[in-house]
């Protein structure tokens, strides 16, 4: 796996083959895998950053599910007070 920059600044980068991650929200029973559009740079972290609903989200990866897949939440409030559900949804 290779990684590109975006930017001069060094603050946006791909990698090739595309990565992909597991997209959570528990609000609308949303569960699928989908391909990292990009990374940002976020503090001392990696943003990923992809398309949902047609609009550009960044989010912050949140645990590794069975496959190794990177898992992100949509809805930070309900991934903190469904932890059970999501253990269910991940290792399903």
């Amino acid at each position: 796996m290779s990684a590109y920059y975006l930017n001069n600044s060094g603050t946006k980068w791909t990698t090739r083959p595309t990565e992909k991650i597991r997209l959570i929200s528990l609000k609308d029973n949303y569960n699928k895998i989908r391909k990292v559009e990009y990374y940002s740079s976020f503090g001392n972290f990696g943003a990923i950053n992809l398309k949902y609903k047609g609009k550009n989200v960044s989010l912050l990866g949140q645990t590794i599910d069975k496959d190794g897949l990177t898992v992100c939440f949509i809805d930070y409030k309900e991934y903190y007070n469904n932890l059970l559900t999501i253990d269910n949804l991940i290792n399903s």
